[in-house]
């Protein structure tokens, strides 16, 4: 079964879906996430990556809101990169 977690990106910042496929515990689990630059989040973007998900078969299981200032405190985006460069 494929699961989807979508969130939006406050003030400016990133929004993002971020999913995990799972058919059994034998199975690897993998993520990623899919960010929408911050001028095009709007509800008719976020309505289109939300159905394109579903044509996929993508189930999105949760949403919420990631302000420009929890993404600063935990330094998600030095991770991101850090994560990258380490490669």
């Amino acid at each position: 079964m494929n699961k989807v977690f979508a969130g939006v990106a406050g003030a400016g910042a990133l929004a993002g879906a971020a999913y995990y496929y799972s058919k059994s515990t034998s199975v690897p689990q993998n993520s990623a996430f899919v960010f929408v630059k911050p001028h095009a989040v709007t509800p008719s973007t976020n309505s289109l990556v939300r159905n394109e998900l579903a044509k996929k078969g993508l189930k999105i299981t949760s949403e919420g809101d990631l302000t420009s200032e929890v993404i600063d405190q935990k330094k998600l985006i030095d991770q991101h990169y850090y994560a990258i460069a380490s490669k």
